[in-house]
C-alpha cells in the first residue's frame, strides 16, 4: 500500500569493478579478484565449476568477506557464492554484505549469498559468521537450492571479547524466474544462531514446486528467532512446502485474490514454537477494484486451511496491523503490471479476524473511486509514476509516467486518464497512448483533477489505431482551457469522439491517403488544429491533399481554430512544403499543398560528399611523394617505405567545411639500373581516417553534427629518372571510401538522422620533372596531373531517397623545390607550388529534387618546408615535411616518411 511515500526494503551491496566471463568452461573455480570482488556471468557463458564473488579475502580491517555475483544469462552447473570463508583461521572473519543477483540463465548448482564456517572452537577470536547477505532472483531457471546465509560460529562464552553472530540478517528475494529447489533464509544445520533472516516473495516468482525454510531443521528454538517469510504483492499463490518460520507476513495484499497462499505440504512440527509463528496482515494494495459502498463488505481473504491456530496457541495466531484495524480512508496507489498506476479512494477500509480459529480475515469498507492513470498527483502535489521495480528494494528501476490503452484492456476504473490529481491539485505531465485495436467502451481523459486544474497533458494515437468506442476528453471540466494536446500520427486512426482539447497536432501524415483521424463527433470549440510534419518517403507536388479530420456528424466550432495557412511543413527530411488547411464542409478539415521545394538542410550532405572526394585525393599526393624518397640515392635493391600524413583543411564549398585527418601508406619497392636511368617502383597499401564537425539549422534551431571518413585501398607507383636529371612518374590506386554522419538532418518532429555511404574509388597520376644542380643544392622542377573518380551511391534517410553522382577530380600541380646541401646527412628543403582543380563537382539528388552543385574547382597555393636525412652507414632514409595551403583548400599538413633499404 502506498499513500504519499513508499516504504522500501533496502538491499545494499557495495562493490567496485567486476570480473566478466564469457566463453567455454574454465578448468578452475571462477573468482573475483583483489579490489574487484565481482563476477558477471552473461548469455552464452557455460560454467561447470564453482563461482565466487569473494573466496576468503578480507576487504577491511574487521575481516569482512564481501563480494558479488551478477548473472544475466548463460549456464552454471557449479555452485554460486556471493562470498565464502570455509575454514577455521583463529581470526575474526564475517562473510558479510555479499550479493548474488540472478536475472537470467540457468543454475543447476546451489546459490549461497554468504557461506561461513561451521565453527565450534572455543577460541574467542575464531569467528566465521554469515551475516547481512542477499540473494535476489528476478529471472532465469534455478533447480539447485538457495541459501541467504549458511554456516557460522557457535555462540561463545559470556566473557568472550568478540561476539559470534552465527547466521543473521540474511535475505532471499524471489521476484521472478522459476525455482524448483529448496530455498533457505538461513543455516540448514543445528549448530549456530539463526535469527532475523527472511525470504521475501514478490512479483512473478514461480515457486510452485519449491520448499521454503526459515531456519535449520535442528536449530534449537532459543537460537532461532524472527526468521520470517514475507509475501509482498506476490502474483502467485501456491508453494510446495514451508517450514521453520517465526512469522508469515503479508504485505500489499491484492483484494481481487480470494486466496493469498496455498501450501501443498505443511508440517507444524518445524515451525517456531518459541515465537508462536504468527500470521501478520500488514497492508492492502490499491488495485482494479469495483467501486461502490458495499463492494468489499464481508469479503474474506484466506490462506491455506492447514494454517489455522492450534488450540494451544502455538501456531498461526493472526495479527492485523493497527492501521488496518482502525480503517483506511483516503487515496492510495500502486503500480499496475504493464504500466500506469491504480489509484483508489478508500472509505473506512478495515481488516478484522472475526473468527480467531480459521485461516482467513474479513475485509469491510467501501471503494469510492478506482482510477487508472499514468501519473498520480497526491494531496501534497507530489507526482508519482510506475516505479517499474521488480521488488520493493529495487534501487535501479526508473519511474515512468505513461499509460497505454490497447486491445485486451479491461478495468473496473471509472476514470482512465493520463494524469490524475486529488483535492485542489493540478493534473499535469500526463502521457496517454492509445494503440492497436481497442474494442472497449471508455471515457478517457488527458488530465483529470478532483478540484483543481489541468495542464500540459498529451494523448498520442498513431499507426492506424482503431478505438472507435473511446470518448476522448481533454479534461473533466466544462469550461476553460484544458491544457491537453492530441497528437495524431500517420493516417487511418479512429476514435469515437473528441472534445475539450486545446490542440490537435498532426504529425507524419501521408498526403493523398486515408483521413488522418476519423471520429463520430468532434467538439472543437477552443481547439487549435495544426500540422507539425508530414511523412517522408513519398514525392509530393502542388495540389496534393489529405483529410486531416473527418467526423460522421457535423464538426462543432472548427472554422476559426485552424492554424494552417501558408504554413511551411517538413515532409521527412528532404521536402519542404507550403500547405493550407480549411474546413471544406460540415464534416471535414482538409489539407492542401501550395508549393514544394528541397529542404535547405540537405545541402550539408552534398557538401560532405565533395569534401570526402577531396580527402581521397590526399592519398594520391602521398603516393606521388613517396617516389621522392624511394629514388633519393643510387643504392639499388629492395626497400620498404611508409608515411604518416596528418592534416587540418578547410575546403571552399558552398559552406566551408573543416576536416581533420590522418593518411598512411606502407609498401615495398625496388630501385634498379635501366640503361642510363634508375627505375624506381613500389606497391603499397593506403588508409585514411578523417573527422569533421558540421553546423546545420532547421526550424530556426542550430544543431551540430559529426562526420567521419575512412578509405582503404592499394596501388602501385613508378618513377623513371635519367642521369640527366629528367624524370617521369606515374601511379595507380583503387579502394573503397566510407563516409558517415550523425545528427546531419532533422525531420519535422525534431528527430535527428545520419547516413552511411560506401563507394569505390580509383585514381591515377602522371608527372614529369627535372632535377637541376645548383651549387651544393638541387632544384626539383615538376608538373603533376592527378585524376580521381569516386563512384556514386544511393541510400535513404527517414524514408527519403538520396543519390550521389560520381565525383571526378582533375588536378594540375606545378611547382619547384630547392634542397640545400644534398651531400650532407641532413638536408633542408623548401618549395612553392600552384594547383588547379578543373573539375571536382559533386551532385546529389534528394527525393525528387537536385541539390545545389558543390564544387572543389579552383586554385590552391602551396608552400612547403622540410628536411631529408640519409647516411651511407644506415639503411634508413627519412623525410619530414610541413605544408601550408591557401585558396580553394586552406590549412596545413605534416608528413613523416621513412624508407628502409635491404
Amino acid at each position: 500500500m502506498k499513500k504519499t511515500t513508499c516504504a522500501r526494503l533496502a538491499v545494499v551491496a557495495a562493490t567496485a569493478g567486476c570480473v566478466m566471463f564469457w566463453g567455454m568452461t574454465p578448468a578452475y573455480a571462477l573468482e573475483g579478484t583483489k579490489n574487484n570482488y565481482t563476477v558477471e556471468i552473461r548469455e552464452g557463458d557455460i560454467i561447470s565449476e564453482d563461482v565466487y564473488g569473494n573466496n576468503g579475502n578480507s576487504v577491511n580491517d574487521e575481516g569482512d568477506i564481501t563480494g558479488a555475483v551478477y548473472m544475466t544469462g548463460g549456464t552454471v552447473t557449479g555452485n554460486i557464492h556471493g562470498g565464502s570463508y570455509k575454514k577455521s583461521s583463529q581470526e575474526v572473519h564475517r562473510v558479510k554484505n555479499n550479493i548474488v543477483h540472478v536475472s537470467g540463465g540457468t543454475v543447476t548448482g546451489n546459490i549461497y549469498g554468504g557461506y561461513g564456517f561451521n565453527n565450534s572452537t572455543s577460541n574467542y577470536y575464531d569467528i566465521d559468521d554469515a551475516v547481512d547477505n542477499t540473494v535476489i532472483i528476478t529471472g532465469g531457471t534455478i533447480t539447485g537450492n538457495i541459501y541467504g546465509g549458511i554456516y557460522g560460529t557457535r555462540p561463545k562464552k559470556e566473557n568472550s571479547p568478540v561476539k559470534a553472530e552465527g547466521v543473521q540478517r540474511n535475505t532471499v528475494i524471489l521476484a521472478g524466474g522459476s525455482i524448483t529447489g529448496r530455498i533457505h533464509a538461513s543455516d540448514k544445520s543445528g549448530t549456530t544462531v539463526s535469527q532475523d533472516n527472511q525470504i521475501i516473495l514478490t512479483g512473478s516468482a514461480d515457486i510452485t514446486n519449491s520448499k521454503l525454510y526459515g531456519k535449520g531443521l535442528n536449530i534449537r528454538a532459543d537460537a532461532s528467532q524472527n526468521n520470517n517469510l514475507v509475501i509482498d504483492d506476490w502474483q502467485g499463490t501456491t508453494v510446495e512446502e514451508i517450514r521453520g518460520f517465526s512469522n508469515i507476513i503479508f504485505k500489499n495484499i491484492d483484494l481481487s485474490k480470494d486466496s493469498i497462499l496455498e501450501v501443498n505440504t505443511l508440517d507444524k512440527v518445524y515451525f517456531d514454537m518459541s515465537d508462536k509463528s504468527k500470521i501478520c496482515i500488514e497492508s492492502i494494495k490499491a488495485g482494479d477494484y469495483e467501486e461502490g459502498d458495499y463492494g468489499l463488505l464481508n469479503k474474506a481473504i484466506r490462506w491455506d486451511e492447514d494454517m489455522r491456530p492450534d488450540k494451544n496457541g502455538h501456531y498461526f495466531e493472526t495479527i492485523v496491523s493497527d492501521e488496518l484495524q482502525q480503517g483506511l480512508s483516503g487515496y492510495y496507489y500502486a503500480d499496475r503490471i504493464g504500466g500506469g498506476l491504480w489509484v483508489n479512494e478508500f472509505d473506512n477500509l478495515k481488516v478484522s479476524d472475526a473468527d480467531g480459529s480459521d485461516s482467513q480475515v474479513e475485509v469491510s469498507g467501501a471503494v469510492r473511486k478506482t482510477v487508472l492513470t499514468g501519473v498520480y498527483i497526491d494531496e501534497t502535489g507530489a507526482a508519482h509514476g510506475n516505479s517499474n521495480k521488480l521488488w520493493y528494494g529495487d534501487e535501479t528501476a526508473v519511474e515512468t509516467t505513461g499509460l497505454t490503452i490497447e486491445d485486451g484492456l479491461t478495468t473496473n476504473a471509472s476514470v482512465i486518464t493520463g494524469a490524475y490529481a486529488v483535492e485542489n491539485q493540478t493534473a499535469s505531465g500526463g502521457k496517454l497512448y492509445i494503440q492497436g485495436n481497442y474494442k472497449g467502451d471508455a471515457v478517457v481523459y488527458a488530465g483529470y483533477s478532483e478540484g483543481g486544474g489541468t495542464e500540459n497533458n498529451h494523448v498520442y494515437i498513431e499507426n492506424g489505431t482503431k478505438a472507435g468506442n473511446i470518448d476522448l476528453r481533454g479534461n473533466n471540466k466544462n469550461d476553460g482551457a484544458s491544457g491537453a494536446t492530441l497528437h495524431v500520427g500517420g493516417n487511418g486512426n479512429t476514435l469515437g469522439s473528441v472534445g475539450r482539447l486545446d490542440v490537435i497536432s498532426f504529425t507524419g501524415t501521408v498526403l493523398n491517403d486515408a483521413a488522418a483521424l476519423s471520429v463520430t463527433d468532434a467538439a472543437l470549440e477552443g481547439t487549435a488544429v495544426q500540422v507539425d510534419s508530414l511523412a517522408g518517403g513519398t514525392e509530393y507536388h502542388e495540389g496534393d491533399t489529405v483529410t486531416l479530420l473527418h467526423a460522421e456528424n457535423a464538426i462543432a466550432s472548427a472554422a476559426d481554430s485552424i492554424r494552417v495557412a501558408d504554413t511551411i511543413v517538413q515532409a521527412g527530411v528532404a521536402q519542404e512544403l507550403t500547405v493550407s488547411a480549411s474546413q471544406t464542409n460540415a464534416n471535414d478539415i482538409d489539407l492542401t499543398v501550395t508549393s514544394v521545394k528541397l529542404s535547405d538542410q540537405t545541402d550539408l550532405i552534398a557538401e560532405n560528399r565533395a569534401v570526402a572526394a577531396a580527402f581521397v585525393n590526399q592519398g594520391a599526393d602521398i603516393a606521388a611523394e613517396s617516389l621522392d624518397l624511394m629514388s633519393e640515392d643510387y643504392k639499388y635493391g629492395v626497400r620498404t617505405f611508409g608515411a604518416v600524413y596528418g592534416s587540418r583543411s578547410k575546403y571552399d564549398v558552398n559552406s566551408d567545411l573543416k576536416i581533420n585527418g590522418w593518411n598512411t601508406i606502407v609498401g615495398v619497392g625496388n630501385v634498379h639500373r635501366k640503361g642510363d636511368a634508375n627505375l624506381s617502383w613500389g606497391v603499397f597499401y593506403e588508409n585514411g581516417t578523417g573527422n569533421y564537425r558540421t553546423e546545420n539549422s532547421f526550424n530556426d534551431e542550430f544543431f551540430r553534427g559529426d562526420g567521419s571518413l575512412v578509405y582503404n585501398g592499394g596501388g602501385a607507383a613508378v618513377r623513371y629518372k635519367k642521369d640527366s636529371g629528367a624524370y617521369y612518374e606515374a601511379s595507380l590506386r583503387v579502394g573503397t571510401l566510407n563516409s558517415s554522419m550523425s545528427n546531419a538532418v532533422k525531420d519535422g518532429n525534431g528527430n535527428s538522422y545520419g547516413y552511411d555511404s560506401d563507394s569505390t574509388y580509383w585514381g591515377t597520376h602522371l608527372g614529369i620533372g627535372k632535377l637541376v644542380q645548383s651549387g651544393s643544392g638541387e632544384w626539383n622542377l615538376y608538373g603533376k596531373y592527378f585524376h580521381t573518380e569516386v563512384e556514386g551511391d544511393q541510400f535513404s534517410i527517414a524514408g527519403d531517397e538520396f543519390s550521389f553522382d560520381d565525383v571526378t577530380s582533375d588536378r594540375l600541380r606545378l611547382g619547384a623545390r630547392y634542397t640545400a646541401d644534398t651531400e650532407k646527412a641532413w638536408s633542408l628543403y623548401y618549395g612553392l607550388a600552384w594547383e588547379y582543380e578543373f573539375n571536382g563537382d559533386s551532385n546529389m539528388k534528394a527525393s525528387q529534387f537536385d541539390a545545389p552543385e558543390q564544387s572543389l574547382q579552383g586554385s590552391t597555393g602551396i608552400a612547403e618546408i622540410g628536411t631529408v636525412w640519409r647516411s651511407d652507414d644506415s639503411p634508413w632514409r627519412a623525410d619530414i615535411n610541413l605544408k601550408g595551403y591557401t585558396g580553394e583548400r586552406e590549412g596545413f599538413s605534416g608528413m613523416v616518411h621513412l624508407t628502409y633499404l635491404f
